[in-house]
């Protein structure tokens, strides 16, 4: 199974960053153990077993922890989300029925605490098959 790297997220955070902010100089790390311990949730495993059931719990973890550890100065949402659309592309899931308003919808109901774990992993269990 494929997890997405650190350099994968920094690239993605800078080609964010770039597209959407391209005279902005926040191209900044302010919490570097913050991002990763987001890179490593998903991969976390408790005598022998992965901590997460499932693919879908995985993006989630990484969504839900790059939105809140809050490792850049800017585009935490943004790179939260895309990350976990990522990972699952990655891992042969196909996307189903996605909208940019989905997407904001989900990561500002992250960021402002409105959703638990288990209802961004029924997120992505929605949009990806």
């Amino acid at each position: 199974m494929p997890y997405l790297t650190i350099e994968e997220i920094l690239l993605m955070h800078f080609r964010i960053i770039t597209e959407f902010q391209p005279y902005a100089n926040i191209y900044t790390i302010t919490r570097p153990n913050e991002l990763e311990s987001a890179i490593a949730r998903p991969q976390q495993s408790a005598g022998g077993e992965d901590a997460y059931n499932d693919d879908y719990e995985k993006a989630a973890a990484l969504t839900e922890s790059l939105i809140n550890n809050h490792p850049f100065q800017d585009g935490n949402k943004r790179v939260g989300i895309t990350a976990g659309c990522v990972f699952l592309l990655a891992n042969g899931y196909h996307e189903e029925n996605l909208n940019n308003n989905d997407i904001e919808e989900c990561a500002l109901n992250v960021s402002q605490s409105n959703w638990r774990f288990d209802e961004l992993k029924k997120w992505f269990e929605k949009h990806f098959i």
